[in-house]
């Protein structure tokens, strides 16, 4: 075997074989990180620091093991357009990364994954610099989402036993964990059966003529548990090594490896278990026109008209859409655009932020994410109101 090294990383083997040896000592972390860099196609190290990581110092190490036995692969972008699709001046060292050849071989021959990229080594055209900045925002999105969620692991929830002796904690009324589709996966059409067998396999054969009723940049499932009990990833009450720190294996109870069906989904509510909510990421860089964007709202008003479909793919609480610009000054036009054109009215039914708020958010903690009012509620009852995302918890779990 070759003692890899940055100076002859390029004479690793890709293959098979070359994938199953250098994977021996895989866990869960690497196998569930390349599942969810293939699926975003494109991710800075920052992004996978807030997935999988307490410090984008052990991320960096983490990344440099994978990127010098080709699991991954860096893509040649310069800062600009990373800053462009973050909002704000990237960190030093912060790769864009996807998927690399061993890591195509480990998924698709170890795991049993078929992954996006169909081949082992192409030039992938969708990683072309048009598309990039866009890809790379609903990346850092989903990241944020996932940061938040491993927030509510790492407090206690509401009305668990504590000692008397205590002060209160802060506390969240639900533990969340998210499942996350693509572009690809969250196409929507009109005929259920169609939706759901594209996020499992893209070559359905009814697929070439069907033309989608919406295609959202990304689907986030949410589920929200009331389970009691303590965490085992809850924050030790003094400050600890975060190679130590139990919140560092917070990710493992947030990223749902099994996307339930949706009559399963119901299923779970219905008996008092864990609620499942769909939220519909757009992600609204300001390149798009007025009728651009309006005609976006109308698809969504089509897909809430038909409450068949969007009962039988998203359950009681029917679709929700989370809206993300890139810097606070746009949120405005977007919730006002949307409170006078869209026909769900529900609150919560479609939230804004901005990557530059949520940046701002977690440079302070994770925890910052859930208490900070960083989410705009667009159909509150008399005008957008700007809530924490823990106030938002109990409308997103209502049924609408």
């Amino acid at each position: 075997m070759i003692a890899v090294t940055d100076s002859n990383r390029g004479k690793v083997p890709v293959g098979r074989a070359a994938a199953r040896r250098y994977s021996e000592s895989f866990g869960d972390l690497e196998e569930n990180m390349l599942c969810m860099v293939d699926r975003l196609g494109a991710v800075t190290l920052a992004a996978l620091a807030r997935m999988y990581h307490n410090s984008p110092y052990t991320a960096r190490d983490h990344m440099r093991k994978l990127c010098r036995t080709r699991y991954l692969e860096r893509v040649p972008v310069n800062s600009v357009t990373v800053q462009r699709a973050m909002a704000y001046r990237p960190p030093a060292k912060n790769p864009t990364l996807c998927l690399g050849g061993n890591g195509y071989y480990y998924l698709r021959d170890i795991l049993a994954y078929l992954p996006e990229r169909r081949q082992a080594m192409q030039s992938d055209s969708s990683l072309s610099l048009a598309k990039l900045p866009h890809r790379l925002s609903v990346s850092e999105a989903i990241a944020y989402l996932v940061a938040v969620c491993r927030a509510t692991h790492e407090m206690p929830l509401k009305d668990a036993p504590s000692s008397a002796l205590d002060a209160p904690l802060p506390s969240v009324p639900y533990r969340c964990a998210v499942a996350v589709l693509n572009e690809r996966q969250s196409a929507i059409y009109a005929d259920t059966r169609l939706t759901l067998d594209r996020r499992i396999n893209e070559r359905v054969v009814s697929a070439g003529t069907a033309k989608p009723l919406l295609i959202p940049d990304a689907t986030l499932f949410l589920s929200l548990d009331t389970s009691r009990g303590s965490s085992p990833y809850a924050e030790l009450p003094v400050p600890v090594n975060a190679r130590w720190n139990p919140t560092l294996q917070s990710w493992r109870a947030v990223l749902l490896t099994e996307l339930l069906t949706p009559s399963e989904m119901r299923t779970s509510e219905r008996i008092g278990a864990t609620a499942y909510r769909g939220l519909l990421v757009e992600m609204e860089t300001g390149m798009n026109n007025a009728r651009t964007l309006q005609d976006k709202v109308r698809r969504y008003n089509r897909l809430y008209a038909n409450t068949a479909l969007h009962t039988a793919l998203f359950g009681n609480g029917g679709p929700r859409v989370l809206l993300v610009v890139r810097t606070s000054d746009q949120v405005r036009n977007q919730a006002m655009l949307w409170r006078q054109a869209y026909l769900n009215r529900t609150p919560a039914s479609v939230v804004v932020t901005s990557l530059q708020a949520l940046s701002q958010a977690h440079n302070q903690s994770r925890r910052a994410l859930l208490e900070e009012r960083l989410w705009v509620d667009v159909m509150a009852p008399q005008r957008p109101q700007t809530r924490t995302f823990l106030e938002l918890l109990p409308m997103l779990a209502a049924s609408s």
